[in-house]
């Protein structure tokens, strides 16, 4: 079973929002049902240009752009993902980038809380990949950072994609960048079912093309 909550092809897309027009930048809105917890408090626009007290997220078919000054997990307040599913989703990352991180949060509980818990896989402009848990505000890594070759790196200029997906079995994490597997964790102890969305870091301006869920059905290969 495959919910899509948006998909297309890239490099159209790229090319299209490094001209913006600023009529239709007035016309975007934040998407309703969407939720966010702010690292810290900022406020919210939907204008072209983000003072640094501001964050912005709003629907830009096809997709979302989001641009941070606090690094940001947002999520859509009905979706859940149990069992044994894959998320997965697509970054275009713009000029400038911070070195902050940038992925999937999931198995989360109550995320508009400061003490929710919940897992993510994160991305970094150096083409870095990490797996973390956070239970009441504390880490714990799971996967240090580490520099995969599959993942394309951001030289700050220009705008950069990756895809990334996370596979959720009972006993393993197993995450793939560019349809390369890059890392694979033990899921045992870890609470992987509840609530699923993005965590975009400090400092980063975005396009996210694609966020599908799939449940998998069929037995897992052993």
């Amino acid at each position: 079973m495959r919910r899509p909550f948006a998909r297309t092809s890239l490099l159209p897309l790229a090319l299209a929002l490094a001209l913006p027009h600023s009529g239709d930048a007035q016309s975007l809105t934040t998407p309703a049902d969407w939720r966010w917890r702010l690292d810290t408090p900022a406020r919210l626009t939907t204008a072209q240009d983000v003072p640094d007290s501001s964050w912005r997220f709003v629907g830009m078919p096809p997709g979302w752009h989001i641009t941070t000054g606090p690094g940001v997990v947002i999520y859509h307040s009905q979706e859940r993902a149990t069992g044994r599913y894959s998320l997965a989703t697509e970054f275009a990352l713009f000029p400038h980038p911070s070195d902050a991180g940038f992925g999937l949060v999931f198995g989360g509980a109550d995320l508009a809380s400061p003490a929710a818990a919940r897992l993510a896989v994160q991305l970094r402009r150096d083409g870095a990949v990490r797996v973390v848990s956070t239970t009441e505000g504390r880490e714990q890594v799971l996967a240090p950072w580490g520099v995969h070759p599959a993942a394309n790196p951001h030289p700050g200029t220009g705008v950069i994609s990756n895809r990334l997906r996370v596979a959720v079995a009972p006993d393993s994490l197993r995450v793939f960048v560019n349809d390369s597997a890059v890392v694979a964790v033990t899921a045992a102890g870890l609470a992987t079912e509840g609530q699923f969305g993005l965590r975009i870091g400090e400092g980063l301006n975005v396009h996210v093309t694609s966020l599908d869920i799939v449940r998998h059905l069929a037995p897992a290969r052993r």
